[in-house]
């Protein structure tokens, strides 16, 4: 064994070396994987301790989206009853405020000004009015337009608060702020889509482009009617009964209806 082991490594002493070296590796290669392992077990606590983290951390998150929800509901909510009772003029940010029980700063976080403010006021005052009031009346037929036109215009006449919140702040501030234009505009477009999809259902015209341009001259018909009403009532409340008053805007809107179904009868007969 000995002299084999001296002959193998007699020529240049290559083989000692390389067992040497095979040694020598064999001992690093233990250090690393040991190393390894350890790194491997470091790091696979760090992941399940920063996923705890992550865990708490996301549903901290979601607490307090939560809330910040809540506080802005509950913020117009105050704003639109106080609006509703006091009138827009008397109503301030300190008086939402301690109403809503929040900060000043709060509302001015969550709405970026008094003007943001009035504008989410007013889309939410709408957003009640159109699921209490248009959405909720049957619309079949012809017979039906005529019970939703009185009860729209009961509604326009006993609780203006949705059309004088509109109003008043559009036209107040249309040279101040832009953005109670523009929330204006975007509360009207979507009642008189709404309206739209309820006319349609109540005039007898097969073709269903033209239903729909008949249905949308009625939306415009009815909005502007309706603007007329809530007038009347603020500034003639005497005047008129909100018998008489229906009773008006029924008769205009039959007679347009009738004028655009016999058009569309020449049409066809042409």
């Amino acid at each position: 064994m000995v002299s084999g082991y001296a002959t193998l490594t007699r020529p240049t002493g290559f083989c000692v070396l390389f067992v040497k070296k095979i040694s020598l590796d064999k001992t690093r290669m233990t250090v690393l994987v040991s190393a390894y392992s350890l790194a491997l077990v470091s790091f696979t606590r760090l992941a399940q301790a920063l996923k705890v983290v992550g865990v708490q951390c996301a549903t901290k998150k979601v607490g307090r989206y939560r809330e910040g929800a809540e506080t802005r509901q509950r913020i117009l909510d105050t704003a639109l009853d106080l609006i509703a009772s006091n009138g827009y003029s008397a109503t301030s940010i300190a008086k939402i405020s301690t109403a809503a029980g929040v900060q000043p700063a709060s509302i001015y976080w969550a709405f970026g000004s008094k003007e943001g403010l009035l504008a989410a006021v007013m889309e939410r005052a709408a957003e009640r009015w159109f699921a209490t009031e248009l959405e909720t009346v049957q619309t079949d037929s012809p017979s039906d337009l005529e019970r939703a036109l009185q009860h729209w215009t009961a509604s326009i006449s006993a609780r203006p608060e949705f059309l004088r919140l509109m109003l008043v702040l559009s036209l107040e501030r249309r040279e101040g702020d832009p953005d109670i234009l523009v929330a204006a505009q975007r509360v009207r477009k979507q009642a008189r889509h709404a309206l739209v999809r309820r006319l349609e259902q109540c005039i007898p015209i097969e073709d269903r482009v033209q239903r729909r341009a008949n249905a949308r001259q009625l939306a415009y018909l009815v909005m502007m009617l309706l603007d007329g009403v809530f007038v009347s009532r603020q500034v003639e409340p005497g005047d008129l009964s909100e018998r008489q008053l229906v009773t008006i805007v029924s008769r205009a809107v039959r007679t347009s209806l009738s004028d655009m179904l016999t058009e569309c009868t020449n049409e066809e007969v042409a």
